[in-house]
């Protein structure tokens, strides 16, 4: 008998993945575990080594979040705002395609492709008309949780 069980996605438009961009993922980790007791772990090490991806999850199991590492602003030297330079909030969409429809319609922008999450899902990167990103994320198989 299997451990894992099907994961139920939450319902459309629920935030599913919190993207923090960091200049260092181990810096991060340890903030992120010591405030907000955070379990923090590397996903695929070979694929994404820790020092550039750190994944961490709330007792909710329908969402999560990763410490991405991201390159300095050339005058700052900090992370650059804007153009995934902040928190970034994942949204769960039915469809990436009818959704950046919509954004566009609604006066959004859409600042990336749509990239293949592994077997997982779909996604893509979005402004709303105030210029936050965020990002539009369609489940495409099954996920298992333990």
């Amino acid at each position: 008998m299997s451990m894992f069980k099907p994961w139920n996605p939450p319902p459309f438009g629920s935030p599913v993945f919190i993207e923090i961009p960091t200049l260092d993922v181990t810096k991060s980790e340890k903030f992120y575990s010591a405030v907000f007791n955070w379990p923090i772990w590397a996903e695929n090490p070979k694929e994404h080594p820790k020092e550039d991806v750190a994944m961490f999850d709330f007792q909710d199991p329908r969402i999560s979040g990763g410490l991405i590492k991201t390159m300095p602003d050339a005058n700052s030297g900090q992370v650059k705002q804007g153009d995934r330079g902040s928190a970034c909030i994942w949204y769960r969409v039915e469809k990436v395609e009818a959704s950046s429809e919509t954004i566009e319609k609604e006066g959004g922008q859409l600042v990336s492709q749509i990239f293949d999450d592994g077997k997982h899902g779909r996604f893509r990167y979005f402004k709303d008309p105030d210029g936050n990103v965020a990002v539009i994320y369609q489940y495409i198989g099954e996920i298992l949780t333990q």
